[in-house]
């Protein structure tokens, strides 16, 4: 374990399978999932996939990115679809959510905002998904195709031969 600062925050890095953090993650959407009839698909492109990061942001990405594709798909009449992607391609980690939205829209030159009514307190998901992405050097990027809403990260990592 190390400590690292970047731009004032300090990151705690270790060497951590990332797969079974996004399964760790996860788990505690699953009731809610289920209770709101919801399919979670998780995929992963390696049995393991070890990464030197900080544990705790990485489940903060991806935490916020599955609330905030939960929250969309309650909305929705059946089907109800969220896929969590994650592969490895040399030293680049890609993340990718997507789930099932009513608009199609081209793009996004900032973030979608808030569907909340409260919009002082809600609407920073995205935000900070995007300020933890860029403390990794990474891109995020929002695309809305084929009533898909989908987040792509990508994230350099050193090869970590775990």
């Amino acid at each position: 374990l190390n400590q690292f600062e970047q731009d004032g925050l300090v990151l705690e890095l270790a060497d951590f399978d990332i797969n079974q953090a996004i399964k760790d993650s996860s788990a505690a959407f699953e009731q809610r999932c289920t209770e709101k009839k919801i399919s979670l698909n998780l995929i992963f492109s390696d049995k393991e996939l070890f990464v030197n990061a900080d544990i705790n942001k990485i489940q903060q990405v991806i935490q916020n990115l599955l609330d905030n594709a939960i929250e969309a798909s309650e909305k929705l009449k059946i089907p109800r679809n969220i896929s969590l992607t994650i592969r490895r391609i040399n030293h680049f980690l890609l993340i990718k959510v997507s789930n099932a939205c009513e608009e199609n829209k081209e793009s996004f030159a900032h973030f979608p905002s808030t569907t909340k009514k409260n919009r002082e307190f809600h609407g920073w998901g995205l935000p900070s998904v995007k300020d933890a992405v860029e403390k990794y050097n990474g891109t995020l990027k929002c695309i809305n195709e084929e009533k898909q809403f989908i987040v792509k990260i990508m994230l350099f990592f050193e090869k970590n031969t775990n």
